[in-house]
């Protein structure tokens, strides 16, 4: 089976850090932030409706991968092939 090499950015989720009360100028503060925007790359390993699971490691002697990380389709912003 041939696997795909891609870049994906996305949209991962977060709380609030630390804990605590917020008024109304907090919690548009925190909706506004965009630390959470991520940018990952590895190999689809697996992809349906719900999720694309990729993974950036893997042994081509052990036929096996590591790093695995599971994204939901919903969070994501852009999807590109790579060429290597």
């Amino acid at each position: 089976m041939k696997y795909k090499l891609v870049y994906i950015k996305w949209e991962d989720a977060f709380h609030q850090e630390p804990c605590q009360w917020e008024n109304n100028k907090g919690i548009k503060a925190f909706i506004e932030d965009t630390d959470f925007i991520v940018e990952s790359v590895g190999w689809i390993v697996h992809e349906d409706k719900r999720m694309i699971t990729i993974s950036p490691m893997r042994s081509l002697r052990l036929n096996s991968w590591s790093h695995l990380q599971r994204i939901p389709i919903g969070t994501i912003i852009k999807k590109r092939g790579l060429k290597i």
